[in-house]
């Protein structure tokens, strides 16, 4: 049997909030009901999310990402400014995102 993860999208959506014409909608933690992150809408109403808490008290979800998206973000930010000097602009991310082997696919990768 396959261990199915609930959603965190409330069954009946408040809160959502448009900027620039997309929708973003509250999540809540899927332990204890906790407001979290908001997420794109774009008509799909599944997001797992677990707050740091919960996390702490129950341990690791076998096959999901160990640290939080923050840390992964300032990684692939500290590697963009070893490497380029700056932050990549949209443009240049999705240039390198053709190259497998550059260092910030492989950074990706290691946090799916």
């Amino acid at each position: 049997m396959v261990d199915i993860l609930p959603s965190s999208v409330a069954r009946e959506l408040r809160g959502v909030i448009v900027r620039d014409g997309v929708s973003y909608v509250p999540v809540f933690c899927a332990n204890c009901g906790a407001k979290g992150p908001l997420v794109i809408d774009a008509d799909q109403r599944f997001a797992f999310y677990q707050c740091e808490p919960c996390a702490e008290k129950f341990g690791e979800i076998v096959g999901m990402m160990k640290i939080p998206d923050e840390v992964h973000w300032e990684i692939q930010h500290q590697e963009q400014l070893a490497r380029y000097g700056r932050p990549l602009d949209v443009v240049e991310l999705a240039e390198i995102e053709k190259d497998g082997n550059h260092t910030l696919v492989k950074l990706a990768r290691d946090f799916k």
